[in-house]
């Protein structure tokens, strides 16, 4: 199926083709265009009644429909105003070259020829853009990219060394990895977990180790989508973390659903929780500057990995003083 969206700028692109190429079949524009035969002679017959004002069979684009349906060749004339398919303007190429330089610091060496050599066609045919751009992208280390890349690649099952931030334990779960992806400056593997029984979603730069089962991938189903934590925010529990103005950066870091500044300088700030044991973590990230939290319960968590923190000191000789309440 093809939207009339989908179809207009097929035919900004369909027409100088068939301009440049007279006699083409519709075989080889269908695999140009990545579409059905059947599509393509749809688009022409769109094209047919397209042309410069005032509808004339002078005005109209030449499509030599006996040729088309006798020999499935494409005769296509009288489109001068569109000699030339549409190009990228330098903004529209300055945003691919970033978007393609975000893919090759997580692409298989083969895609990351790929898109070298994409990124040096725009830099010669868009003046002022360069086809090389520095990206920062939380990646990990290149030797266990590559290892995920491969396992994907080969559909095979591995087992992951996997530095969790949110419970701060190391787990080594057997995994079919789907694909990676990357959002908010980071890289994440999309991976089948054998030992969760469902979807999971790592941290590439988490990913301490890869290490190869011998096993082939199951399907699972389609896995979900990138943007799917997005989902399991909207169903979260909400808690009220007051912080001064030395952690206000949370605000630009973290998802929220409220800010409300303070006079002092801090501010009150609604945050999604889905698991409690990355909220624990956040408070002690924060110690001090946080001041305040509603509901006071949601702090237990946190107190009590203190405590226990604080107590391990004292065993060790490396603290006097009591625990503070």
């Amino acid at each position: 199926m093809s939207g009339s969206i989908d179809q207009v700028a097929r035919l900004l692109l369909l027409i100088p083709f068939a301009q440049r190429h007279p006699g083409v079949s519709v075989a080889q524009t269908a695999a140009r265009f990545h579409v059905t035969e059947q599509q393509i002679r749809l688009d022409l017959a769109v094209a047919f009644m397209c042309g410069l004002p005032g509808g004339l069979p002078g005005d109209l684009i030449d499509i030599d429909m006996d040729a088309l349906d006798s020999d499935g060749l494409i005769f296509l004339t009288n489109a001068d105003v569109l000699t030339e398919p549409l190009k990228v303007t330098a903004t529209e190429a300055a945003g691919l070259t970033v978007a393609l330089a975000a893919i090759r610091e997580v692409a298989a060496p083969s895609v990351a020829a790929l898109v070298d050599e994409v990124l040096a066609k725009i830099a010669l045919t868009v003046p002022g853009v360069s086809g090389r751009t520095d990206v920062s992208l939380a990646a990990g280390d290149p030797a266990v990219r590559g290892s995920v890349a491969a396992a994907i690649a080969e559909a095979a099952r591995i087992r992951v060394t996997y530095a969790g931030q949110a419970r701060g334990v190391v787990t080594t779960p057997v995994v079919d990895p789907v694909r990676i992806t990357a959002f908010g400056g980071a890289a994440y593997l999309i991976a089948y977990s054998l030992d969760r029984d469902d979807w999971r979603t790592y941290r590439l730069d988490r990913i301490t180790a890869v290490e190869p089962t011998g096993q082939a991938s199951s399907r699972h189903g389609p896995p979900p989508a990138d943007d799917a934590w997005q989902s399991s925010l909207a169903t979260s529990s909400t808690v009220t973390i007051t912080v001064t103005a030395d952690s206000l950066w949370i605000t630009d870091y973290l998802p929220h659903r409220g800010f409300r500044p303070r006079a002092d300088g801090g501010a009150d700030v609604d945050l999604p929780v889905v698991d409690p044991a990355w909220l624990d973590r956040l408070l002690l990230s924060l110690g001090d500057t946080v001041v305040g939290l509603i509901p006071s319960a949601a702090a237990t968590g946190a107190a009590e990995r203190a405590q226990a923190a604080l107590a391990a000191y004292r065993t060790a000789g490396l603290a006097d003083d009591e625990p503070q309440r």
